[in-house]
């Protein structure tokens, strides 16, 4: 498989797996790093010859090539760490601005978003511990929030900024990676 012999030859080890080591191609980060194999031409790097013929240097970060580079359609050449980085803002060449593939986006629609919006607030996702029965209870965010500022007092005051902040974070990651995946499906067909 070409993205396990990818992933091994720049020590990436973090990847997704099934059960038998393999990259588990249900994943959206192997079906990134899979598809960036198939938009481009990577090559192994240089060996000691090549190197000294031409010292192949990145045009974005002005390293020499050294883990493996990228071959774009345009003959561009780029290291793999600043393409994979730039594929993901734009999708054309970084020197000549050539698209390297067809990318067309379907908008969220509305429903799809107020969907989206009421999942987030209505998961129950936080504990919270009653002192008068000693039970905790799972709730969702507009409880936890209200739980927290109804018993906010000056000596629990930074717990619960804390509190906030860390649920916020928590939400907002949620969202990201539904709107993540929404696009990615569209884009890993």
């Amino acid at each position: 498989m070409d993205l396990l012999a990818y992933y091994e030859r720049h020590n990436i080890t973090d990847f997704p797996k099934r059960a038998n080591g393999t990259p588990d191609m249900r994943k959206a980060f192997n079906k990134r790093h899979n598809a960036s194999l198939r938009l481009c031409h990577i090559i192994s790097p240089p060996t000691e010859v090549q190197q000294s013929k031409s010292q192949m240097e990145c045009p974005i970060c002005y390293e020499k090539i050294e883990k493996g580079r990228v071959i774009l359609d345009c003959n561009h050449t780029f290291c793999i760490e600043c393409f994979t980085k730039f594929m993901y803002q734009k999708n054309t060449c970084p020197m000549c601005r050539n698209t390297f593939t067809d990318r067309s986006f379907n908008p969220m629609d509305e429903h799809y978003i107020n969907d989206l919006v009421d999942a987030m607030l209505s998961m129950k996702m936080w504990d919270i511990e009653y002192r008068t029965t000693n039970e905790t209870h799972q709730v969702n965010a507009t409880k936890m929030l209200w739980h927290h500022l109804t018993h906010m007092s000056a000596f629990t005051m930074k717990d619960t900024v804390e509190t906030f902040v860390k649920a916020m974070e928590r939400q907002s990651a949620m969202v990201a990676t539904n709107v993540r995946n929404y696009y990615e499906s569209q884009l890993f067909r």
